[in-house]
């Protein structure tokens, strides 16, 4: 005679074959073709994000670090040209007369404010948005030569669990004939 079956052990059959069946799949797949999941990126969409978001930052930043290089310049300068002009000398065909003293330090003086002021002038005239839109070139294409010299077609370990791990392969080039278990496509 038939026994009769309660319908929490028919849940639980019912769970049991679909997991059975899900890790069956996923082992095939896995030691099947063994590539695991292709990972492939967009790098002409990507691109411009990236140098959308750092103009963005740079034209914040920017106007922080002229003000701070304005600030410095005048210390940078009085360091780094004191005591360079240590004689002077005026020479007329063979006669050579040393300049007196508060004359030399008046030429140092002189001198340091011309190029304090060319150097505060220089940075005054900066046009910010350009350097922005410079500075995020020119990240854009060393994140393009990154990605594509360094990091394109690794493979990533994921390990969801102790025992079993899924190769995730990055393509960040769109001719790469690489054919994945799966395919995940971020656009």
């Amino acid at each position: 005679m038939l026994k009769k079956i309660s319908f929490s052990n028919l849940c639980i059959g019912f769970a049991c074959g679909i997991v059975a069946t899900l890790c069956s799949l996923f082992m095939y797949i896995y030691f099947s073709y063994g590539l695991g999941v292709s990972v492939r990126v967009d790098l002409e969409k990507l691109l411009p994000q990236v140098n959308e978001m750092v103009t963005e930052v740079t034209k914040e930043q920017i106007p922080t670090h002229l003000e701070q290089a304005q600030s410095d310049i005048p210390g940078i300068i009085d360091e780094h040209m004191s005591g360079q002009i240590n004689d002077a000398f005026l020479k007329i065909g063979d006669l050579k007369v040393a300049l007196p003293e508060e004359m030399v330090g008046s030429m140092e003086k002189n001198f340091k404010q011309n190029v304090e002021y060319s150097m505060l002038e220089l940075l005054a005239n900066i046009d910010e948005n350009e350097l922005a839109q410079s500075i995020a070139a020119d990240i854009e294409s060393t994140a393009e030569v990154m990605l594509t010299e360094h990091f394109n077609d690794n493979i990533i370990q994921l390990k969801p669990t102790s025992f079993f791990t899924i190769p995730v392969t990055v393509i960040f080039n769109e001719n790469d004939e690489v054919v994945p278990a799966m395919n995940l496509n971020f656009n």
